[in-house]
């Protein structure tokens, strides 16, 4: 069977090197994912709205919902499915280990220098696998995969 567009944009987008193509691509076809799941999910709750006589409120949030899912699962397996180094790895196991770890705490673990755990750290964060929450001091990772 012929892959559908959508597959055909992600194995373009896995097989692209530079960053840059990568991030042009990945963001058309997010843009074509999120608009075709709005548009089935409309239809769909469309449909609906006879079968079920939902209000407006329950119908948006109803959208919503499904809207978000999609997208979240779509965006998850993107992620999931990108290549990360060892180290970036280790990391990772790490960050989910403890929330609370500094970035000194990364070098004695890895044993690797504080400027190649922030790079490592800022590739996370460009690929969207991991965020910083609230403040240097008192804030904490959230790990997304």
């Amino acid at each position: 069977s012929n892959p559908t567009n959508i597959e055909q944009a992600n194995n373009k987008v896995n097989n692209k090197t530079n960053n840059n193509a990568n991030n042009k691509v990945e963001n058309k076809v997010e843009n074509k994912v999120n608009n075709k799941v709005e548009n089935k999910v409309d239809n769909k709750v469309d449909n609906k709205i006879t079968d079920n006589n939902l209000t407006d409120n329950e119908l948006d949030k109803n959208m919503n919902n499904k809207v978000a899912n999609k997208v979240a699962n779509k965006v998850a397996n993107k992620v999931a499915n990108k290549s990360l180094t060892k180290t970036e790895q280790t990391i990772v196991q790490l960050l989910k280990k403890d929330v609370n770890i500094t970035m000194h705490d990364i070098c004695k673990s890895t044993g690797l220098s504080l400027a190649w755990i922030k790079r490592n750290l800022a590739s996370l964060r460009k690929k969207g696998i991991i965020e910083r929450q609230g403040a240097k001091k008192n804030g904490y990772w959230i790990v997304n995969i």
